[in-house]
């Protein structure tokens, strides 16, 4: 594991282990994919005033502090981006400009059910019925489709997982496991 200062364009994982609706939630999601975390996010920006993050969080696509993810119940991993400074940032500048503010896709997590039946109980590849709005998986896919990940060229934003994700970044030679200094 590597310890970085440079952050910027790096992907995040993160599952909240609490309770309430948040935990509730968060393992549900982990359940249903079969995933060791149920969030994902990406760094846009590391300086000295902290390391923000763009994220889809439930209402829509914002830009907030990483440091939120230090809260007693959160576990998290970080893997930078390892494809040259200027293609992260039209990367990032792209996903900014598509994606920010853009309303969150609740009806996408409610068809990952109908994902999930259809591969467990069916046995077939059934498409998520509903693309409307962004969720997490489907906002950094689109930010490794734009850096040229080519493993993620090929997948389909509306069956993509956090655990999807996080297969492609721990597989790839572009991404490399972080901590925090």
């Amino acid at each position: 594991m590597q310890r970085t200062t440079n952050l910027q364009g790096a992907i995040g994982f993160s599952k909240y282990k609490g309770k309430g609706i948040s935990g509730w939630i968060s393992n549900a999601i982990r359940w249903f994919t079969e995933g060791k975390f149920s969030h994902t996010f990406i760094v846009v920006e590391h300086s000295v005033f902290g390391v923000l993050i763009m994220e889809a969080n439930g209402k829509e696509v914002i830009i907030t502090r990483l440091s939120k993810y230090f809260e007693k119940g959160y576990e998290f991993e970080l893997w930078k981006c390892n494809v040259e400074p200027s293609r992260i940032n039209r990367s990032l500048d792209y996903i900014s400009k598509n994606f920010l503010e853009k309303c969150y896709g609740w009806l996408q997590c409610i068809g990952f059910i109908f994902v999930w039946f259809g591969k467990k109980v069916l046995l077939k590849k059934m498409n998520n019925p509903f693309g409307s709005g962004i969720i997490c998986s489907e906002l950094v896919l689109k930010y490794m489709q734009s850096l040229g990940v080519d493993e993620a060229l090929g997948l389909d934003r509306n069956n993509t997982t956090p655990e999807d994700i996080y297969e492609l970044v721990t597989a790839s030679d572009k991404f490399t496991k972080v901590s925090l200094p």
